[in-house]
């Protein structure tokens, strides 16, 4: 196991809208993970929290309660209160959405790019956490959304990747 080779580095997750019980795998995975490596740090970088059966609340609850080393970073105070229900006061944070750091880099990476010459893509939604507002995408844009993974591939392939950040 690759984690193990390196057995005195922290744990981080990535922040998110996945924990809880609507991206159940996710969530099973970052439990999983947490408890096989419960001597290591381990932390959970900006989520929004929600269950929407209490029975998989109390279990994540169960799970996450032992872990001593656990921190949870929240980026609403709703799901700052649940956190603090999983590992102690201490180790539950409510912070930033890490989305937020790109507002200082954004204007120079986007100065920097050329003009589109070929048809943009728009990454949108079109699962539940879809947002239905004003937002449309030109005509001739091609609408993907990101939980269909395997479409990302052949459209990378294709796509003029010197710009991307990485």
């Amino acid at each position: 196991n690759e984690i193990e080779k390196h057995f005195d580095s922290v744990i981080v997750f990535t922040g998110g809208g996945n924990f809880g019980d609507l991206y159940i795998h996710h969530q099973k995975f970052r439990e999983d993970i947490a408890t096989q490596f419960a001597d290591r740090d381990v932390i959970f970088l900006p989520q929004t929290i929600e269950f929407t059966d209490q029975s998989n609340l109390e279990n994540t609850r169960r799970t996450l309660n032992p872990l001593k080393n656990l921190s949870i970073f929240t980026r609403d105070v709703k799901s700052w209160s649940i956190s603090k229900t999983f590992v102690d006061s201490g180790n539950s944070h409510l912070a930033i959405d890490c989305a937020f750091a790109l507002i200082s880099v954004l204007p120079r990476i986007l100065k920097s790019m050329p003009p589109c010459a070929s048809q943009p893509i728009y990454l949108m939604r079109k699962d539940r956490e879809a947002v239905t507002n004003d937002v449309c995408a030109p005509s001739d844009a091609l609408v993907i959304d990101w939980i269909a993974e395997d479409s990302l591939d052949w459209i990378l392939s294709d796509a003029d990747t010197r710009y991307l950040v990485d």
